[in-house]
């Protein structure tokens, strides 16, 4: 059953739209609005209408079932399934790393890796100056600090310390810089990128800072670490 309801239109003289009981008012006709109405009953500008959406409908329909149906299998290609389980097993990896590591053409890395986002396989997260995949699951507000970690530990020097400060609670600044072969003023560098996403705690005794990992980064580098 079609109901609908015949409205004022300054460029049609009125338009057809769902019926409500409450549409009242002077330029309302809600007479006919339970009765069977064949199209060609209905007003001229209103067939217009009803054709513009019935086609763009059709048009839709046509042309994207058959890509939105090719992409519901999205594993179903070997090298896509390849990046997409190389991107699980390395959380927070570059699209470049992808490409060198796989020794697959960058560009065909960006094909498959924009599939994959498309449905929601993976997602893309800037960590600094480079923007990192991740799959997934691991796109929950809950899992940040995942990311955050995972985003750290792609760096050779940040995973150094971080492994010392985790195997090595209370360790101070000067036995880190030794610990990890790295002067103080970088290792001074990354402990405030680590302080400032929370991955560790400073306590400062005499003229030493002593660090620890933070309880909420704890079991994820663990994790991390015995991988």
């Amino acid at each position: 059953m079609l109901a609908f309801t015949s409205l004022a239109d300054s460029e049609t003289g009125y338009t057809v739209a769902p019926h409500k009981e409450n549409n009242v008012g002077p330029q309302v006709d809600s007479s006919g609005a339970d009765a069977i109405v064949p199209l060609w009953a209905l007003p001229p500008g209103a067939l217009i209408k009803y054709a513009i959406a019935a086609t763009t409908v059709i048009i839709f329909s046509g042309v994207m079932a058959p890509v939105l149906g090719r992409i519901q299998d999205v594993l179903s290609h070997d090298k896509r399934k390849h990046i997409y389980d190389f991107i699980c097993a390395n959380p927070g990896i570059t699209i470049a790393d992808i490409s060198t590591n796989l020794s697959i053409n960058i560009g065909t890395v960006y094909h498959h890796v924009w599939v994959l986002e498309l449905r929601r396989k993976i997602f893309f997260e800037s960590h600094g100056k480079f923007v990192r995949v991740y799959e997934g699951r691991l796109a929950a507000t809950e899992k940040k600090m995942d990311r955050t970690i995972y985003g750290h530990i792609r760096n050779d020097k940040s995973r150094l310390l971080l492994h010392a400060i985790l195997r090595n609670p209370g360790i101070n600044n000067v036995m880190l810089s030794q610990a990890v072969g790295l002067d103080k003023s970088t290792i001074y560098w990354y402990l405030k990128r680590f302080m400032k996403d929370e991955l560790i705690v400073m306590v400062r005794e005499g003229k030493h800072k002593h660090c620890f990992v933070s309880d909420q980064a704890k079991s994820i580098l663990e994790k991390c670490v015995n991988a």
